[in-house]
């Protein structure tokens, strides 16, 4: 054996040939023999092929193509939802509009002889050709049912009563920063002045043309923008970067986009000013004219968010409005909401009392009420649609609503997952052709659309010479001037054809301003859509930083494994980390094909990007295993000693895994070997380029045990390669930003998407600290049964209701991603670290390592997120024993974990703006139904044994229940962990029959009383819960089948669970993978010992290679005395050995004589 400079000391020479370990590259298996190759005679010609082995996140792959096929079906549904509701909300408001004739009447043409007595004709078409063309397109009397203003004042309100609930609810939720003077000033003047000028065009302009006009109209609320567009050129050129020629073509095309852009405000402006001078050649009302440019130029002033970039005093007062947006748009909704109320009034209510009574319609009618004109107001339907409900105009508002609502929805969710071309632009795009056509068809004679549900809409009356009025609507400039408008709008809101690449990204990300404006619906989504993103504003050195994609000649040649050059400062760089101890082959199978797909996933991004030259969410990764106590037994200062059977088993199984991923007989060249001071290191480079590195941990050198494993990974990454680097902090701070951890346990199960979706998360937003996915429980039995629901509900409601109202507590070490920068902050990293003094200490540092990170993320102001997208699968307790175990580290320490976050909530509201006091009553809550839920299910026992037994008093089933529980407790105090494993089993079974007696008590009354019984009512709500959480999550249905087994187990996993766990607070063992041992090499099998039956049994049922309570209990009755054999054939050979060495003593004395 090779010792000191010859062999790193962790590993002997003949284990280096068996296990990869060996230098000689002539072993390119890595030392496994794989099936294939197991041959040992020429003349053994059968062989076995080798079963395709799927892992459980591949098994999921189908519904990816479900997804896939869902996801083209969804777009089809998202275009006709959005386009349908766009339209749909705009006829809404133009046909609410044509029912407030507040002039005596609307006419086209040129018929000046007629006279304002000339009222007779109607609709009548005059055949001078002289006199032109004269269609009566709107009503003549001036009677306004106020039914119809209300329903117009509803429209207008809902989107800022959705923008105020929305901002309660997020200062309620959460924390957000006071409001300044400034910020809130301009903020509120400049809504004010929007909704006076919505009012106007609303109530005054729009009811004084005709629908096809005031259609036409609204395609011309764009001003304010077409200016500012004119500013932005002058910012784009101060962020070009490059040579002279980068800055001569950057001012060359700032030049021409500043022309194109002037030229687009000219015309666009130009199209307000003929609507004015047609409208008042038509008309020849100076009122009128003057009201409608106003009004579109007040109208166009609240998007102004959204187009200064250029000018820098606004960009200023922008973002400081941006930081206060929660608090300064819930004042500037109630501002809008009293002015929309306030200018109708003044509009229709000048008149008097009668008027203003009449208005908020506690008076039947009034007259002279108008402020510009002599209106007749009235409270009740118009005679003339008689056969319509008397709530019509508001079920027209509220149709209206629901369209916005619905348009709002869906274009945010096409925006959201990138869709935003085809489910989003080209709707809005089609949604001023859809609507101008149907309202034209409903201008012609051939209209059947008058009635509906026995209902005769009033409308424009058909026109019989149709072509005759196109070509005097033509004529008369409307039709062009509106042509105009279209195309100027689109060209102002191009932006919205040039999407950017964020996923999943926040509103405020998306749009500039909240929600919508329910008058101009497809004109607000459009303009509010957000221009300038963070691609746009990043300073030069930003811009640097982004992965450099080289370029290639048609005669280079290059690396594709080669990154050299790739990796730039916000490029994601993540660390995967797995911890590993004692897991089965199958376990470290599974996750080392987890790393080999990802590997693989990051070398087609890499080729791409080399290959095509473009940017394909291009991340780097690095993989480690850190393996705990990997070496034999040994003393301190050894320097001879051997890798574990653990590590040699890993050896083996990392060519497994590969054959097992591609089905091919591929191998992994065998790794590189470095002695460290906390052990040793291998390191194995894979097929797409990237490194995996087994960290070999001596515990006798450093720390061992998981939080340990993961400090010393943290402090590796963050401390010493980051830091150490030769950049500057602003760059240093950049790559934090932007190095990320995996978590993982040396069982878990993905695929690479998952990991793109929390990179996803935490690009997103850089307060997150931490996000985790779903975790699926995978194995077999009825505790992993129970697992697998008992996982659902908590991911379904519990996760996601945490995520939603605060942040999510704990983020599983199994599978979670961590962000290097939060990690290194203050007061986290440091208190990490700390070696446990306190009993608390070893409960919640040691007990619970990932709940107390992200404690301690929170504490310090991060976001930890959950993202149900994201499916992990990692093997669950199969045994009653490991499960008890395992939870018997977690109780304790989320109780501990807890109760430190709630006693420190006057620094984490503060500290924290995603944890507000209503979050933290949220959690005393929870802690406080956890503490008398042991109660609680004792006494549901004690009611179910007295409706089982009748003739028992209601004291003898409490003594009867009283009697188990209390020697279980006993059993706590004096009793070996074992024993007490074993009998909680026992009773968990007598408890289970219970809760079926509980059963059929609760359908016995369901049957007696029906719905008037308070259980059957809370049974059939949380049975509802569960089923509507299952049917919105179809991947995962299955899992509500278990329902019945979590039921059963309700007592076991509540009380017997709970007492186990505080009388075990002294016992700081892990809990799981503690009893079992390595996988032999192929052809050896290990030692079996047999028992009997019923051992065999009990063992299977509780997932115990030892009797436990059973061997205690019934070892005289039941079971074999073997173990005790064993032991003493081991003392015999022991005395035998010290019996010769005596002996030979003597006899090496004499022969030296």
């Amino acid at each position: 054996m090779a010792t000191g400079t010859d062999n790193p000391g962790y590993v002997r020479e003949e284990v280096d040939t068996d296990n990869g370990l060996s230098s000689n590259d002539n072993n390119t298996d890595g030392g496994y023999r794989t099936r294939a190759t197991e041959k040992s005679k020429p003349w053994d010609i059968f062989q076995e092929d080798a079963k395709t082995s799927l892992s459980t996140s591949s098994e999921y792959e189908i519904w990816k193509t479900i997804n896939a096929i869902v996801k083209l079906f969804t777009y089809f549904v998202f275009i006709g939802l959005i386009l349908g509701s766009s339209v749909m909300s705009k006829l809404c408001i133009f046909y609410m509009t044509y029912h407030l004739p507040i002039q005596d009447h609307f006419e086209l043409g040129k018929n000046q002889s007629r006279g304002n007595n000339n009222n007779n004709n109607n609709n009548k078409t005059d055949d001078d050709g002289d006199h032109g063309v004269w269609v009566m397109l709107k009503p003549q009397d001036l009677i306004v049912d106020m039914k119809w203003v209300w329903s117009l004042i509803l429209v207008m309100w809902a989107p800022y009563v959705f923008t105020a609930l929305s901002c309660t609810w997020k200062m309620i939720t959460k924390t957000s920063p006071s409001v300044q003077a400034l910020p809130l000033i301009v903020a509120s003047l400049v809504e004010t002045l929007h909704s006076i000028g919505l009012c106007i065009f609303v109530f005054l302009v729009l009811p004084s043309l005709d629908p096809l006009l005031g259609f036409f109209l609204t395609l011309s609320v764009a001003g304010i923008p077409a200016v500012f567009r004119i500013f932005e050129s002058r910012e784009e050129n101060n962020d070009a970067d490059g040579g002279v020629n980068d800055t001569t073509q950057s001012t060359a095309r700032k030049v021409v986009k500043g022309i194109l852009n002037f030229f687009l405000a000219v015309v666009h402006i130009a199209t307000v000013a003929l609507w004015a001078l047609r409208t008042h050649t038509q008309q020849g009302k100076l009122t009128n004219t003057i009201l409608l440019p106003v009004s579109l130029v007040l109208i166009s002033v609240t998007w102004w968010e959204n187009y200064v970039s250029g000018i820098n005093w606004l960009t200023g007062i922008q973002r400081r409005i941006r930081e206060q947006r929660v608090k300064v748009d819930f004042i500037t909704s109630i501002i809008k909401i009293i002015t929309t109320l306030l200018v109708p009034a003044v509009i229709f209510a000048p008149g008097g009392d009668n008027c203003v009574a009449t208005f908020f319609l506690t008076r039947t009618n009034a007259t002279e009420c108008s402020l510009f004109g002599n209106l007749r107001l009235e409270d009740y339907r118009h005679p003339i649609v008689s056969s319509c409900s008397e709530e019509l105009p508001f079920l027209v508002a509220a149709v209206c609503i629901l369209c916005s609502a619905i348009c709002y929805g869906m274009s945010k969710a096409c925006c959201k997952v990138r869709a935003q071309i085809p489910c989003f632009s080209i709707p809005m795009l089609l949604s001023t052709p859809v609507t101008f056509g149907l309202i034209l068809l409903s201008y012609s004679t051939s209209n059947k659309n008058s009635n509906f549900l026995s209902c005769s809409f009033e409308w424009v009356e058909p026109i019989s010479k149709f072509s005759d009025f196109l070509l005097q609507f033509t004529v008369d400039y409307w039709i062009p001037i509106g042509i105009f408008g279209y195309i100027t709008l689109f060209c102002i809101v191009d932006h919205i054809w040039h999407p950017s690449d964020e996923r999943l990204a926040r509103t405020h990300r998306l749009f500039a301003k909240p929600l919508y404006c329910g008058i101009l619906l497809d004109q607000s989504l459009i303009l509010n859509r957000k221009r300038v993103t963070k691609a746009h504003i990043e300073t030069k050195e930003k811009n640097e930083s982004r992965v450099n994609v080289p370029h290639f000649g048609d005669n280079d040649e290059f690396d594709l494994r080669d990154t050299s050059n790739m990796r730039k400062d916000d490029t994601p760089l993540i660390y995967v980390c797995a911890t590993m101890w004692h897991e089965s082959e199958n376990e470290m199978n599974q996750m080392l094909r987890s790393v080999y797909r990802l590997d693989e996933d990051q070398s087609a991004r890499r080729k791409a990007i080399k290959t095509f030259e473009t940017d394909v969410d291009y991340y780097e990764f690095e993989a480690h295993i850190f393996f705990d106590d990997a070496f034999q037994p040994h003393k301190e200062g050894d320097v001879d000693y051997d890798v574990n059977d653990w590590v040699k088993q890993l050896l083996r199984v990392i060519n497994v895994a590969l054959q097992d991923e591609y089905n091919t007989p591929h191998t992994i060249p065998p790794p590189t070997r470095t002695e460290t001071p906390y052990g040793g290191r291998l390191v194995w480079t894979l097929q797409g380029g990237n490194t995996l590195t087994a960290h070999l941990k001596d515990k006798m050198k450093i720390r061992h045990r998981k939080r340990w494993s993961q400090v010393m990974y943290l402090y590796y990454f963050l401390a010493n390669k980051l830091m150490s680097e030769q950049i500057d902090i602003k760059r240093k701070r950049i790559r934090a930003d932007n190095t990320f951890l995996l978590a993982l346990d040396g069982d878990v199960d993905f695929q690479p998407e998952a990991l793109r979706m929390l990179v996803d998360r935490m690009r997103r937003d850089p307060n997150v600290g931490a996000a985790c996915g779903r975790i699926h429980p995978i194995g077999s039995g009825p505790m992993v049964w129970y697992q697998k629901f008992e996982y659902a509900v908590s991911h379904w409601l519990q996760k996601a209701t945490e995520h939603v109202i605060g942040c999510v507590l704990c983020s599983p070490g199994c599978f979670s991603l961590f962000r290097g920068s939060a990690v290194m902050d203050d007061n986290v990293m440091k208190r990490y670290t700390t070696a446990p003094t306190e009993a608390r200490h070893y409960v919640q540092y040691d007990q619970g390592e990932d709940r107390w990170l992200c404690t301690l993320l929170l504490q310090q102001g991060y976001r930890v997120e959950y993202c149900a997208a994201s499916d992990s699968f990692t093997y669950a307790p199969e045994g009653f024993y490991e499960f008890f175990n395992q939870r018997r580290r977690w109780t304790p320490s989320t109780m501990a974990n807890t109760m430190d976050l709630l006693q420190d909530w006057k620094s984490v509201t503060r500290k924290n703006a995603d944890i507000s006091c209503l979050y933290i009553i949220y959690q005393m809550a929870l802690m406080a139904s956890s503490i008398i839920t042991p109660g609680t299910i004792f006494l549901l026992i004690v009611g179910a044994i007295n409706i089982a037994f009748p003739a028992m008093p209601l004291f003898g089933s409490l003594i009867l229940n009283l009697v188990p529980v209390a020697v279980f407790v006993l059993l706590c105090f004096v009793a070996k962990p074992n024993i007490q494993l074993g009998y909680a089993a026992i009773i968990s079974i007598l408890y289970s029959l219970v809760m079926m007696l509980v059963i059929v008590g609760l359908i016995q009354q369901a049957a007696t009383f029906g719905f008037c019984s308070a259980s059957t009512i809370f049974l059939v709500i949380v049975i509802g819960i569960f089923l509507v959480a299952a049917i919105l999550h179809p991947q995962e249905f299955t899992c509500i089948l278990h329902g019945f087994l979590y039921f059963l187990a309700l007592p076991a996993m509540s009380m017997i669970l709970m007492i186990y766990s505080l009388g075990n607070l002294h016992v700081v063992s892990w809990g799981t993978r503690e009893t079992k041992q390595a996988a032999p090499p192929p052809g050896q099998q290990p030692e079996k010992k047999e028992g009997n039956a019923i051992q065999q049994m009990w063992n299977r049922i509780t997932g115990s290679d030892e009797g436990g309570v059973w061997d205690s209990l019934c070892r005289c009755v039941c079971c074999s005395s073997s173990a005790n054999k064993d032991q003493l054939d081991q003392v015999m050979k022991r005395l035998e050995k010290i019996e010769a060495a005596v002996v030979e003593a003597p006899k090496s004395k004499s022969s030296k004589k």
